[in-house]
């Protein structure tokens, strides 16, 4: 713990909302202060158990207090709250899909929030309308999309699949949707089965087709199912292919399912929340021919781009497809409708009043340049390749060959797998987390967060191999 600072102006209480020049300034030293000397990395604890945090958490759930308290006192409870979580952000985080801490990402996002402008009407907010708006342009670009895609910024991949679900339902069958047949594998993602029950569609609406041994659609399952279900009146509508599944960063062909989707005339989906990122390098942009064919792409920036969490992206092959499906009206908005040669953002998905999210991306990109980013998705792919060449030379592992940047394995038995994921994480070298491929339960080792890098990998990899005496 940092010693407590004993000028007076760090106890400041009961701001004014708008404090003056001199509070304020204190207020933000005290902060960067505080950011300064976070421990970024204080332990590698998987989860958190409840008793040992217990009374803090029933201190917490305390409501407001009548009267303000100290600011030095609340940055000690956020910096306990930071250092009794699990650090899902730090370099040697494997698990899930890991996070990243992007200091230029926070300064943007900082900002957006000091400046704190209503973004929803272009007009109100023109250059920070830009800034996301040229995010989303160069999406579009680096992923092929035509002249008329677009896009905007969401919460995350959950919500930006819920948005384009919604939108390709209005686009493609309007009203009559009850007979509406969606097709997805095992291995989907299950956002989109729970975006598709928020709208209403059933589960008999719901196929799931066939995927080989390593969790990949077979575009042959796909046309069968889709001939099966127009012969029975059904109406094929949408297919949803993975750039990269959570589980073991398996690539759906999406060339071939382009193929069969262009046939049938349906909406071809793609998720690339946790993969789509890696079209930054050679290797991705080889592995995802035919995306340049979606009608929508979902993208996470907080995983592929490591920004901070609560960062996605939805992009679509036309925008106009958004407008017509989200286009805000109301008397009190009329002051807003002449045209603007910028889109207004509230018109691109479900939210009105929204912070501009465009910065948190911008500056970034704009201070560290695409190479740094393009260098650094490269670093992971080569990470993993490094890690499953070590285990994979192991004869008591089954490791599956990682198509990105996960890497899943497994002992001869169920039980001897999960012995070992407690073993691993149990280590301090490292978390991961488990997966179950064809009934078989496997250990999943992601490396996608920025700073991890050899020594992080080595680290981890030596206790995953002593595991195996």
């Amino acid at each position: 713990m940092r010693p407590h600072p004993t000028d007076e102006t760090t106890q400041i209480t009961s701001l004014d909302f708008r404090p003056n020049g001199a509070e304020s300034e204190e207020v933000l030293r005290s902060v960067l202060n505080f950011v300064a000397q976070f421990d970024e990395e204080p332990h590698t604890d998987f989860k958190i158990p409840y008793p040992s945090v217990a009374a803090r958490v029933t201190d917490v759930l305390s409501p407001p207090p009548a009267n303000g308290r100290s600011l030095h006192d609340l940055l000690d409870t956020i910096k306990e709250a930071g250092q009794s979580s699990a650090n899902t952000s730090g370099p040697r985080c494997f698990q899930h899909i890991p996070g990243s801490t992007m200091l230029s990402a926070a300064a943007g996002e900082f900002l957006s929030r000091i400046l704190n402008r209503h973004s929803a009407f272009a007009d109100q907010a023109p250059l920070l309308t830009a800034m996301e708006q040229g995010v989303i342009r160069w999406l579009c670009t680096e992923f092929g999309l035509p002249a008329t895609a677009g896009g905007s910024i969401t919460s995350g991949g959950s919500i930006s699949t819920l948005s384009l679900l919604a939108a390709a339902r209005i686009a493609r069958c309007g009203d009559e949707w009850q007979d509406a047949k969606i097709y997805l594998t095992e291995f989907t993602h299950g956002s989109a089965a729970r975006a598709l029950r928020i709208l209403g569609f059933r589960p008999g609406q719901v196929t799931r087709v066939a995927s080989d041994p390593h969790g990949r659609m077979l575009p042959d399952a796909l046309r069968e199912a889709i001939t099966t279900d127009l012969r029975e009146g059904a109406n094929p509508f949408l297919v949803v292919a993975t750039t990269g599944t959570t589980d073991n960063g398996a690539i759906d062909p999406i060339a071939a399912i382009a193929d069969v989707a262009e046939q049938h005339n349906l909406w071809l989906h793609v998720d690339a929340a946790y993969g789509g990122f890696f079209q930054l390098t050679e290797r991705g942009r080889a592995a995802f021919v035919g995306i340049e064919r979606a009608d929508s792409i979902v993208l996470d920036p907080h995983k592929g781009l490591f920004m901070p969490f609560g960062t996605g992206v939805l992009l679509v092959r036309d925008e106009n497809i958004l407008r017509d499906a989200f286009r805000t009206q109301g008397a009190y908005l009329e002051d807003h409708i002449e045209p603007y040669p910028l889109g207004n953002r509230c018109e691109l998905g479900p939210e009105l009043s929204t912070e501009a999210r465009g910065l948190r991306m911008w500056l970034p990109l704009q201070l560290h340049g695409l190479a740094a980013f393009r260098a650094t998705l490269q670093e992971k792919l080569d990470l993993a390749q490094l890690a499953y060449d070590a285990l994979v030379a192991n004869p008591a592992l089954e490791v599956h060959k990682p198509e990105l940047s996960i890497v899943v394995f497994a002992m001869t038995t169920d039980a001897k797998t999960e012995a070992m994921l407690h073993s691993i994480n149990s280590s301090g070298a490292g978390t991961v987390s488990s997966t179950k491929i064809n009934g078989k339960t496997y250990i999943r080792l992601c490396v996608l967060n920025s700073g991890t890098h050899r020594s992080h990998v080595d680290g981890i990899l030596k206790v995953i191999l002593n595991a195996t005496n």
